[in-house]
């Protein structure tokens, strides 16, 4: 871990440590809802996902084996989950860009707690933007141009943004998958080439529909392909699936999204307040 220095508002210099990670922004997260009483949704998922976000920034694994993630996570203070939250599993590299060589650390690990969002009943308000995430396929904590597009989206009124590739193909939200509907009964989501994060939501929504006999195709889609869609919604691990009511000129049918929403939360118990 490199040796850095924090300055402080009492206006001294003080030696701390953050993993050089922090600084340079290599690090991974996984974020997933935790219910008092209940197993948290599809947790072996998430420990996947942070075991191969680990191998793509060049670091160990910090934990042996998913046992060994569940204990760590069971020594988070039970006073702190008397209520649902939203938890956090960040890994932080310890090298910056330049690594010790020869020698492969474990990352830093952090967990952080928050409280469960209020529940979207009105469905949510996307625009469109053009940019292109970096290594869509890891979900990765450099986040300033999502950060940057999600601001300029809420000042034009929106509540998120829905973002298009460089080659014109809708991908994802800044924080959700996106499925659309399309003649009132057939999902379609952007394939995970079109340049989305594969979602561990997402993959649990595509296994709902297998066992319902809902038809849902994972494919190239375009901002022309909006006009053949009547309703849409976002998936992520803490809300589970939410309702669109508009993406940019285009209003939905909030009551045929809603009836496909419910269908999908109740295959979903601990998302169907939220």
């Amino acid at each position: 871990m490199d040796k850095l220095f924090q300055f402080n508002p009492q206006q001294r210099i003080e030696e701390t440590a953050i993993p050089a990670g922090a600084l340079s922004g290599i690090g991974i997260f996984t974020t997933f809802l935790s219910i008092p009483k209940s197993s948290s949704f599809n947790l072996e998922a998430h420990y996947q996902r942070l075991l191969e976000g680990c191998r793509f920034m060049g670091s160990q694994s910090p934990w042996t084996s998913f046992n060994d993630f569940e204990t760590m996570l069971s020594k988070v203070p039970e006073a702190y989950l008397l209520q649902p939250q939203v938890i956090r599993v960040t890994c932080l590299r310890q090298e910056g860009f330049f690594k010790n060589e020869g020698v492969l650390l474990p990352p830093i690990v952090y967990i952080s707690l928050r409280p469960v969002p209020q529940p979207i009943k009105e469905g949510i308000r996307l625009c469109l933007t053009q940019f292109d995430r970096q290594f869509p396929e890891v979900k990765h904590t450099s986040q300033l141009a999502e950060s940057i597009h999600l601001e300029k989206a809420q000042q034009l009124g929106f509540q998120d943004y829905l973002r298009i590739s460089s080659q014109g193909l809708l991908t994802e939200s800044a924080y959700a998958n996106l499925f659309l509907i399309q003649h009132d009964k057939t999902l379609v989501t952007p394939s995970v080439s079109s340049g989305c994060l594969p979602g561990t939501m997402r993959q649990s929504i595509l296994e709902i529909c297998q066992t319902i006999g809902l038809e849902v195709k994972e494919t190239q889609l375009t901002p022309t392909d909006l006009e053949t869609m009547t309703g849409g919604f976002l998936t992520n691990a803490v809300r589970g699936p939410y309702p669109i009511c508009q993406i940019q000129d285009h209003l939905f049918n909030p009551e045929n999204t809603w009836r496909i929403v419910s269908t999908l939360r109740n295959y979903l118990p601990l998302h169907k307040t939220i």
